[in-house]
């Protein structure tokens, strides 16, 4: 996996988590690289916790020899329910959500509770949010912080009041994941529901939100800090400066909350009717790993007309390997929009379904040179497929455009075959064409294509090599990275 090797801290954690949540057989071994060989502490840290988590969970819950799921969720040894609860995640029966939901009162063991809450967003998307509310008054630290973050994945909009009140929580922990979330709620969203929370009549969701206040110390809002501080009840005021002990308690707040008709429905910012909005949105459940949106986007990519928006939404079901979503992208092959059908290429690619991958074989001939590159890409793996006479075909009768999406896609294939379809552009007459070729030859030569660089030696004997994108001057590297 090339994200073991990934620049970005971000991109190394999220594998973390996707390996420990994933039946991937190589999960410990890839877990055990990054725990040995990462330079970051903190990634270190995570993978050599994600292998004591799965070395546990594989002694307690092995696969074979042992009770059915079933049983082991009424097993009195808590350790073997949680490793059931696991298990059920990954099977995703179609019961599942429900046996949990009808476990999780019942169940008295706090790890397991917080395993149930990890577990329901992903099984039952907003079907789990009445489930995660409940926990948030939960005794357990672990359990309040994985409803939270429960909420947060689900992306329920109208939670964001709630998770607002869980900042106060006593427990750094909570705090924590409370914090996170409001990062993925966005401050728009957040400052709407502050006001709200201040501005109510019942002094206890107004005390919350004072002390809300003084732990985020938000300077936006020096507007509603100065109506708390001027606010009748003594208790909230109080609440405003951090010194003087809670009248109410978090579980009052919720309570009144939860008392309360449930709010008009907010409106789906993907059912916007501002294209950037879409945009944004679609945007941020890549960055944020929504899993549980995708049935959303789904639907949303058969409603929408804008096609920077469509394009998007094909992107975000590709790179989350929405395979329940594959009859999306299929009809988006035979989109009118160039992007659109380009990039509904390239997610079918990373679905990695070779049934799915069959399909796009007639797009090796589309008009369009990127969606034609993209499709050698994708079909890269795929036998009895050839690849070279497209490949070949473009090179020599397409404009540059074209020639320079076969380059990019010789570039990614790096096949021994291909790196001589690259040798006679590099005595073309147009310099960017001649550029490019050079360094695709010198990218594949350093991926170890021995073809590409004995073209590159033969060409240096002729005349000198012009310098590249991709060389650096020794000094380059001595300038400070801040």
């Amino acid at each position: 996996m090339r994200d073991l090797k990934h620049p970005e801290r971000r991109v190394r954690r999220d594998l973390i988590r996707h390996l420990f949540y994933s039946s991937d057989p190589r999960a410990p071994a890839l877990l055990s690289r990054l725990a040995n060989g990462d330079p970051d502490s903190h990634i270190k840290f995570l993978s050599r916790k994600a292998l004591a988590l799965l070395e546990r969970r594989a002694a307690v819950a092995p696969s074979t020899g042992q009770a059915s799921v079933q049983e082991r969720l009424r097993a009195p040894d808590a350790r073997l329910r949680q490793g059931a609860v696991w298990e059920l995640a990954r099977l995703r029966e179609p019961r599942t959500f429900e046996m949990l939901a009808q476990m999780l009162p019942v169940e008295p063991d706090a790890f397991v509770r917080t395993a149930i809450a990890r577990t329901l967003p992903r099984l039952g998307g907003e079907r789990a949010v009445p489930l995660l509310r409940g926990l948030l008054t939960d005794e357990s630290n672990r359990v309040r912080a994985a409803a939270v973050e429960g909420l947060t994945e689900v992306g329920h909009l109208p939670s964001c009041r709630e998770v607002l009140v869980m900042v106060s929580d006593p427990d750094p922990r909570v705090q924590a994941a409370a914090s996170r979330a409001l990062l993925a709620f966005g401050f728009d969203r957040v400052a709407r529901a502050l006001e709200r929370l201040v501005t109510d009549q019942d002094p206890r969701l107004r005390e919350a939100a004072a002390r809300v206040m003084h732990r985020l110390r938000i300077d936006e809002m020096a507007r509603l800090s100065e109506r708390v501080r001027e606010d009748g009840d003594a208790a909230v005021r109080s609440a405003a400066t951090g010194r003087a002990p809670a009248t109410y308690s978090i579980a009052d707040a919720l309570g009144v909350l939860s008392s309360r008709p449930p709010e008009a429905a907010v409106q789906d910012p993907l059912d916007s009717p501002n294209r950037d909005e879409r945009l944004e949105e679609a945007r941020d459940i890549i960055t944020r790993r929504q899993v549980s949106r995708i049935p959303k986007v789904g639907q949303r990519l058969v409603e929408e007309t804008d096609p920077a928006v469509k394009a998007t939404l094909v992107m975000v079901l590709g790179m989350m390997k929405a395979r329940d979503c594959e009859a999306q992208l299929a009809g988006c092959l035979r989109d009118p929009d160039d992007r659109v059908r380009a990039n509904a290429v390239e997610a079918m690619g990373l679905l990695e379904d070779p049934g799915a991958l069959k399909c796009l074989v007639p797009l090796l001939k589309d008009p369009v040179a990127r969606v034609r590159a993209n499709a050698v890409i994708a079909l890269k793996r795929t036998r009895g497929v050839n690849l070279t006479a497209p490949l070949r075909e473009m090179l020599e009768q397409g404009d540059a455009r074209t020639k320079s999406s076969a380059i990019y896609a010789i570039t990614d294939l790096n096949v021994s075959e291909l790196a001589l379809l690259l040798k006679p552009l590099l005595a073309s007459e147009e310099p960017d064409l001649r550029m490019r070729a050079l360094e695709a030859l010198e990218i594949m030569r350093r991926m170890g294509n021995l073809v590409a660089g004995a073209i590159l030696a033969e060409q240096a004997q002729i005349a000198p090599l012009p310098p590249t994108g991709l060389d650096f001057a020794p000094d380059e590297w001595d300038e400070p990275l801040d």
